[in-house]
């Protein structure tokens, strides 16, 4: 399985700088095509050091699925995935597409 990535952007005007807190763990959930999630979440789970600074308009790609067991067993289907970044407390607007054929 590929590596699946979310991109975090500081759409502000002004820079943003983290605090010791503001790690970048991001969990990834596997959702039904309704919304319901599948599993724990956790099993899908990526994480990398602290967040950068940004600059308005600046971007960082963080992981948020990585090879994980528990994705490949998914049966073949149509679901939804969505990340959640937990030390800023934001999670992915729009859900994104996951077919497994």
């Amino acid at each position: 399985m590929t590596e699946i990535n979310v991109v975090l952007v500081n759409d502000s005007l002004r820079e943003w700088t983290p605090t010791e807190e503001d790690t970048s763990h991001v969990q990834g959930l596997v959702l039904t095509q309704n919304g319901e999630q599948i599993g724990n979440g956790w099993y899908a789970t990526g994480s990398t050091p602290q967040l950068p600074t940004l600059q308005p308009g600046q971007k960082t790609t963080l992981p948020a699925f990585r090879n994980n067991p528990e994705l490949k067993n998914l049966p073949a289907g149509d679901y939804q995935m969505v990340a959640f970044l937990a030390a800023l407390n934001l999670r992915t607007v729009t859900p994104a597409k996951l077919t497994i054929k």
